[in-house]
C-alpha cells in the first residue's frame, strides 16, 4: 500500500473520528443545554403568562368590587333583603336593579355579560335577564362549580370577592364566562362602625376571553400605543398558548382555535397531569395537534384550569438544527480542504521518496549510472545527496571491481595459455622419455643378440 493511500486512510479515520464526536457532542450535551434553555425561556414566559392571567381575573374581581360598592347598588339590595318587601316590590326592585346595571355598569364594562342578585340560599332575585330570576345558583355551584357563591356569603371582610375562571352555561351563552361574587354591605353602620353585610351576593357574569385572547396576543398592548407586545408570537411563529378548562376544552387561545381542536374535548396526560394530580409539565412531547412540540403547563388550581405553552420542536430547534447542519456541511469542507492540503503538502516529498525508489530499483537491476533528482533543502534533500553520494561510491567500486576483473580474466587467459605450455612440454617429455626407453629397450634387446651370437 502506497504512503499517500496511507495518508488519506489516516486522515479520513482522524477526519471520521472527529466527526463523530463533534455529531455526539451536538446531539447529546449540546441539544440538552440547548432543550433546557429553551424550556427555561418557555418557562419564564409561561410563569408570566400566569401572572398576567390572574392579573386579568384581580381586575374583574376589582370591578365586581366597585360595584358592590356602589352606594345605589347596595340600597336596592337593602331593599330586595327586607323581609317585610312585598312580592310586587321586590319585583320593582329586581326591576329598578336590571335598569340601573344595564344603563349605568355595563355600557361601562363591555366584558360584563349580565349581573345578579342572589339571596342567602342562593337564589336569583334580581337579574339583569328577568328570566333568571328564580334560579337555584346554590346547586350550580355544588353541580358544576360555576362559582363560590357558598364563600361570598358567609365572608364578613368588605370589599373581598371570589373569582372562577372560564365555565360554560350553554343556557346563557356558548361563550365561556367568568363568574366572580361579592357580599353586599349595607349602606348603615353597626355599633363598631363597620358596615353591615347583607344576605346578598352580587354574581357578575363576565364574558373575558375576547379580552384576555387579546392581552395574551399582543393586541391589547400594541392598541394601546406599546411599541412592543408580540415578541412570543413572532419570535416562535407556531408558539401556541392556550387556557383548558376541567371539562378539556380549550376556552382561551393567544391565536385562532385550530380547527381539530375547536369545541374538542383535549386528551392528553399534561391535561390530567395538571387537573388530576396537580402536576406540572415541562418536557417535549407530543402537541395537542399531533405533531412534537416543547410543552410548558401552569396549573391553575383555583379556577381548574391548565394554562399550556407549546411550540413545535422543529422551529424551537431549528437554530441547532441549522447549526449540526452546518457543522456537518462545514466539517466535510473542511475535512476535503485538509485532505487535499495534506496531499499537496506531501505531494513533493512523496514525489522524491518515488524517485529515489525508482533510482533505487534501477540500481538494483544494474544500473549504477542513475542518480535521484531531488533538490531541496529539507531532510529528503539530504536523504537524496547521501544516497546519490552513495551511489557514486558504488559505482565507483563497481568500475574499480569491473577493472579487477578483467584483469583477473586476463590473468586466467594467461595462466590457461601457460597451462596449456606446460601441458604441451609434459606430452613432449613423456614422449621423449618413451622414445629414450624403448631406444634403450632396443639397445638392449641388440646387447643380447650379439651375446647370443658370440657365443655360438
Amino acid at each position: 500500500m502506497k504512503l499517500a493511500t496511507k495518508t488519506i486512510l489516516f486522515l479520513t479515520t482522524i477526519g471520521a473520528i472527529l466527526m463523530i464526536g463533534s455529531i455526539y457532542y451536538l446531539e447529546g450535551p449540546i441539544r440538552a443545554s440547548f432543550k433546557s434553555e429553551i424550556i427555561g425561556n418557555l418557562l419564564v414566559i409561561s410563569e408570566t403568562t400566569e401572572g398576567i392571567y390572574y392579573a386579568f381575573i384581580n381586575g374583574l374581581q376589582k370591578r365586581s368590587v366597585e360595584w358592590s360598592a356602589d352606594r345605589h347598588i347596595r340600597e336596592l339590595a337593602e331593599s330586595i333583603a327586607d323581609t317585610k318587601a312585598t312580592a310586587l316590590e321586590r319585583k320593582k326592585i329586581a326591576e329598578e336593579f336590571r335598569t340601573y346595571v344595564q344603563e349605568q355598569k355595563i355600557p361601562y364594562t363591555s366584558s360584563v355579560f349580565m349581573a345578579d342578585f342572589l339571596d342567602a340560599s342562593g337564589v336569583v332575585v334580581a337579574s339583569t335577564n328577568p328570566k333568571r330570576i328564580g334560579a337555584n345558583e346554590l346547586l350550580e355551584e355544588q353541580e358544576g362549580h360555576a362559582h363560590f357563591f357558598s364563600k361570598a356569603i358567609q365572608t364578613t371582610q368588605r370589599g373581598e370577592s371570589f373569582a372562577r375562571g372560564f365555565v360554560y352555561e350553554h343556557d346563557e351563552t356558548p361563550e365561556p364566562m367568568t363568574h366572580v361574587t361579592v357580599r353586599v354591605f349595607s349602606t348603615k353602620k353597626d355599633s363598631q362602625g363597620n358596615f353591615i353585610p347583607l344576605p346578598i351576593v352580587l354574581l357578575v357574569h363576565f364574558l373575558p376571553a375576547k379580552n384576555l385572547q387579546d392581552i395574551l396576543s399582543g393586541r391589547f398592548q400594541v392598541d394601546q400605543g406599546a411599541l412592543t407586545g408580540r415578541a412570543f408570537s413572532e419570535t416562535f411563529t407556531t408558539g401556541k398558548v392556550y387556557l383548558v378548562n376541567k371539562d378539556r376544552r380549550i376556552v382561551v387561545s393567544a391565536g385562532p382555535i385550530p380547527p381539530e381542536l375547536k369545541d374538542k374535548q383535549i386528551v392528553s396526560n399534561i391535561i390530567e397531569d395538571c387537573l388530576v394530580h396537580g402536576t406540572e409539565k415541562s418536557e417535549e412531547d407530543v402537541g395537542f395537534s399531533g405533531t412534537k412540540v416543547v410543552t410548558i403547563s401552569q396549573c391553575l388550581a383555583r379556577d381548574e384550569l391548565v394554562l399550556v405553552i407549546q411550540v413545535d420542536s422543529v422551529e424551537a430547534f431549528e437554530f441547532l438544527n441549522n447549526l449540526i447542519q452546518r457543522t456537518y456541511a462545514g466539517g466535510v469542507l473542511v475535512f476535503i480542504f485538509i485532505i487535499g492540503s495534506v496531499l499537496l503538502a506531501i505531494r513533493r516529498p512523496l514525489g522524491s521518496i518515488d524517485s529515489i525508489a525508482k533510482v533505487a530499483s534501477r540500481v538494483a537491476m544494474g544500473d549504477f549510472t542513475s542518480r535521484t533528482e531531488v533538490k531541496s533543502k529539507d531532510e529528503l534533500g539530504l536523504l537524496a545527496r547521501i544516497f546519490n553520494g552513495m551511489l557514486d561510491k558504488l559505482e565507483f567500486s563497481h568500475i574499480q571491481i569491473q577493472k579487477a576483473d578483467e584483469k583477473l580474466k586476463e590473468k586466467a587467459i594467461m595462466l590457461a595459455r601457460d597451462v596449456e605450455e606446460h601441458k604441451k612440454q609434459e606430452v613432449f617429455l613423456e614422449e621423449s622419455k618413451r622414445a629414450q626407453l624403448n631406444l634403450l629397450e632396443d639397445s638392449w634387446k641388440a646387447k643380447e643378440r650379439l651375446e647370443a651370437e658370440s657365443h655360438r
